[in-house]
């Protein structure tokens, strides 16, 4: 019995050892701790401390908040009393000293970033995705150690992914994942297009956009400098100013209205001081900058197209260096004609430069770092070797562009490879950009916006760990199945001989054969079945099964009935994509219907338009479109409907798949050119413009041109990226091919042929098809290039 007293003596003096080295913040839903703020919150640091309350109770069943009971305190925006050192940039600390709990971070939201840390690392939140997958593990006793300290200091100090995040859920899982909006620490304008939007020519109204080039910042709506000053604009190479490419950043008083308009700015946001950065990126417009004779003798000087603007960037430096030290001025490395690369003049930049390197055009299939984009890398550590710190325009994933379409990726390590690379590269800040925004969750873009959440803070974070973490959490018991199948995407992506363009076609991603699709699709259905009743999660996996459905719907024109057959009912497969569509919608912007019911629906209505406007183009295809003509019967023939960027197509009845994409007829000149895009080389004009114009009087007065029709356009080669492209149509018309490219026969002919038809009184163009037909390499020269010119059909069009 003596025995046994010594041992439970020996035990229980552990016991209290252990909790002597612990500080108990709660225990049995109660807890003598009560939440402070230091000082005056703003926003977001009453939303951050809101959610402290939330989450803490959640974990402990305790009610933190301040009353007269409770004896010690968490601080929020307080050092802990012992704690002299300064706080790096963007750092955040947690400590404990004489059992108070002191929160605090550097920054505009150090201390908002710092709340999250301390739910993220001492007590395991997570917070998933933007529509309301979150963790918070449940905790009888919540304590932390007694000399608990803890500090963050990201690998990236800003993340910013782009978007209207529209519902309360979603704004949360921002500030919640540290990937809070930029434009907080931007002056005047977030981007960095904004040649003429410091310096309008008052052709484009405030708010508007006319191509490529926005209206003016709101400070300058008033401003009409190409009629006051059209010096300050690009000279074209006939000798004419104009506002479609670039401005004269030779001029010198260009220079002053700009940095007059720049102070303008400062004075307007009341400018105190402090890191802020302003954007002064050339517009989106492609080619030469500038023909003046000064902006050509710079190009000369530099022995580089962007010459000029290099020039004019030295000197915007330099009239705010002493004045305004904390200023950053962002510009863009951005289009291999122009600033993609820095100029060998450069050698070290001003400190208040910012480069903001735009690689778009890379194989979207491999990291930067891969052979295959060993152009781009060069160009990200030139770039990093003379600046300072780097802002990188990041493009995690392609763009579901020219129409709404998710190709079927993985793009997870290969996020985490760019990100690793940049970090090398002294990124500083980070601006992700999705095309469509993060707040379409179709594949795995939900996961991808989490793995940039946590590698922003940590770039060295296990890749594999925070896949199983997401994929736990999210898909329960299918979880271990989506792995395999990330994992093979992962590795069919690496070994992908096509070049993936930032816009592709979904089908363009070569492994998507049917025997690839038809086995995935099994692979769901088993997953779906084992996560049974479960609405979330049955919905999680269709939000990642839709880049699968909508490549089947894509690839169905392209399958054998045999195949077809295997698959089982298209209109099913249809149907769940459809229905997909309006879940998601729905439930990521439940929280929206709560607060503000209209603008919910208005949402809800125009985000199932938006990626309807690329499903249904699949749909209409593999259904199957009015006949073609007897000409092309026993040819192997692919008809191809147009592309329209960043909207969908007009709905036509007399059009072969009921849609068309319309534009206005020209008065004179020709109405249309093809080409072929090849990443990292020149643009490949494979067809001429036609050298007949069009004879309107005739077009007009014959009733056989209000019909579709088709016509010849020429005999060609593909690349894997071609798109085959149309000068006439609102807003730019193309025809993605790339997909129809094979590398083992790359010299493979095809003939074209596109559908028009022409409507005279409204005076404009439809177009409702391309027809590609392939040509059979024992019947022709395969390695003679022929022109347009020399196998077109004399049509009366044309004359």
């Amino acid at each position: 019995m003596k025995r046994f007293i010594v041992v439970l003596f020996l035990i229980t003096a552990a016991v209290c050892s252990e909790a002597a080295d612990r500080v108990i913040l709660a225990d049995n839903s109660k807890t003598d701790y009560k939440i402070v703020f230091h000082g005056t919150p703003n926003k977001e640091e009453k939303a951050a401390v809101a959610d402290l309350h939330t989450f803490l109770k959640l974990i402990s069943g305790a009610d933190f908040q301040a009353n007269s009971n409770k004896i010690h305190t968490i601080w929020i925006g307080k050092k802990a009393p012992s704690d002299a050192a300064p706080l790096l940039e963007n750092e955040r600390r947690i400590r404990i000293e004489a059992r108070d709990l002191y929160i605090c971070g550097q920054g505009e939201c150090g201390n908002v970033n710092a709340i999250y840390d301390l739910l993220r690392d001492a007590f395991g939140c997570r917070w998933f995705t933007f529509y309301g997958v979150n963790r918070s593990p449940k905790q009888k006793t919540l304590s932390l150690p007694a000399g608990f300290s803890h500090s963050v200091v990201p690998s990236i100090a800003y993340m910013t992914v782009n978007g209207d995040y529209h519902s309360p859920a979603a704004e949360k899982f921002a500030r919640r994942n540290f990937l809070r909006d930029q434009t907080a620490d931007s002056i005047g304008i977030s981007g960095t297009h904004a040649g003429q939007r410091i310096i309008p020519s008052g052709l484009i109204p405030f708010g508007g956009k006319v191509g490529n080039i926005s209206g003016p910042l709101k400070y300058f709506k008033d401003k009409a400098y190409f009629q006051t000053n059209p010096e300050y604009f690009a000279m074209n190479s006939k000798g004419q100013r104009v506002t479609t490419l670039q401005l004269c950043y030779t001029n010198a008083g260009l220079r002053d209205e700009f940095e007059k308009n720049i102070r303008i700015m400062l004075a307007a946001e009341n400018y105190r001081g402090g890191m802020k950065i302003i954007g002064v990126g050339q517009d989106d417009n492609n080619g030469a900058f500038c023909y003046c004779i000064n902006c050509i003798e710079a190009m000369k000087k530099h022995d580089h197209p962007a010459g000029a603007y290099y020039d004019f960037l030295y000197d915007l430096s330099g009239r705010f260096e002493k004045t305004h030290p904390d200023l950053l001025f962002c510009f863009l490395a951005y289009r291999k004609n122009q600033t993609l690369m820095p100029s060998k003049l450069l050698t070290g930049l001003p400190g208040n430069l910012l480069p903001s390197y735009a690689p778009l055009g890379v194989d979207f299939t491999k990291p930067i770092n891969h052979p295959v984009n060993a152009v781009a890398e060069r160009n990200f550590a030139a770039w990093a070797a003379i600046s300072s710190k780097m802002h990188w325009y990041a493009y995690p994933t392609p763009y579901p562009r020219p129409i709404i379409g998710y190709p079927l990726l993985a793009n997870i390590n290969r996020i985490a490879d760019n990100f690793r690379l940049a970090h090398r590269n002294k990124v500083w800040m980070a601006y992700c950009q999705f095309g469509s925004g993060p707040y379409d969750n179709f594949g795995f873009n939900d996961l991808r916006v989490y793995m940039l959440s946590v590698l922003c803070r940590d770039i060295n974070a296990d890749v594999q760990t925070i896949i199983r973490e997401f994929t736990d959490h999210c898909y329960g018991e299918a979880a271990s199945d989506m792995r395999a199948y990330l994992a093979e995407l992962e590795q069919l992506e690496i070994n992908h001989r096509n070049d993936l363009r930032w816009n592709p076609s979904i089908l363009s991603v070569k492994y998507a054969t049917a025997e690839n699709l038809l086995r995935w699709q099994k692979l769901f259905d088993k997953m779906e079945h084992s996560v049974g009743k479960s609405s979330l999660r049955l919905l999680a996996l269709r939000r990642a099964r839709f880049s699968l459905d909508e490549t089947t719907i894509a690839a169905w024109q392209y399958m054998t009935p045999a195949q077809q057959a295997a698959f089982g009912d298209l209109e099913k497969i249809i149907s769940r994509a459809v229905d997909t569509v309006q879940q998601d919608a729905e439930n990521s912007l439940a929280s929206l219907k709560k607060t503000k019911p209209g603008r919910y629906k208005k949402i809800v209505n125009a985000k199932i338009a938006r990626v309807m406007s690329g499903l249904e183009q699949y749909i209409a295809a593999a259904r199957g479109g009015k006949p073609l003509p007897e000409y092309f019967a026993g040819k192997k023939v692919f008809r191809i409907m147009p592309d329209r960027n960043k909207r969908g197509l007009d709905h036509d009845p007399e059009a072969a798949f009921g849609l068309c994409n319309t534009g206005v007829v020209p008065k004179t000149g020709n109405w249309f050119y093809y080409r072929s895009y090849r990443r990292d080389r020149p643009v490949q004009w494979i067809i001429k413009r036609l050298p007949r114009p069009v004879n309107l009087t005739r077009v007009m007065k014959q009733d056989k041109y209000r019909e579709y029709q088709f016509y010849h356009l020429g005999r060609i080669t593909l690349e894997a990226d071609s798109m085959i492209a149309f000068n006439h149509i609102s807003r730019g018309s193309s025809y993605a091919v790339g997909h129809l490219f094979d590398p083992d026969d790359p010299d493979r002919l095809f003939d074209i042929y596109v559908s028009m038809a022409v409507d005279p009184e409204k005076k404009i163009i439809r177009q409702d098809q391309l027809v590609l037909v392939k040509l059979d390499a024992r019947d022709i020269n395969k390695n003679k290039f022929r022109k347009t010119e020399e196998i077109a059909d004399q049509q009366d069009m044309f004359q």
